[in-house]
């Protein structure tokens, strides 16, 4: 028996949710959906600066994700 297999699905998430990045609104914002028949999609963001790489907690409560800091110009004291 081959012990061997390769899985090329994608992960369908942990509690029924998954996050993801999409541009849909201009810029890159965190989306959360149900896993099994993508409804419920849900916006998790909304910022001028853009947010990828999300990654939801093993019980889908809380959605880190990573973001740019703003540029500033200009004096600042």
């Amino acid at each position: 028996m081959d012990q061997t297999k390769t899985n090329t699905q994608v992960p369908r998430g942990i509690y029924g949710k998954i996050a993801f990045a999409s541009n849909r609104d201009g810029n890159e914002e965190i989306y959360a959906m149900n896993a099994a028949d993508d409804t419920a999609q849900t916006g998790l963001t909304e910022n001028a600066v853009g947010s990828f790489a999300p990654t939801l907690s093993h019980e889908a409560i809380f959605c880190i994700f990573l973001q740019p800091l703003p540029v500033v110009t200009g004096n600042h004291k």
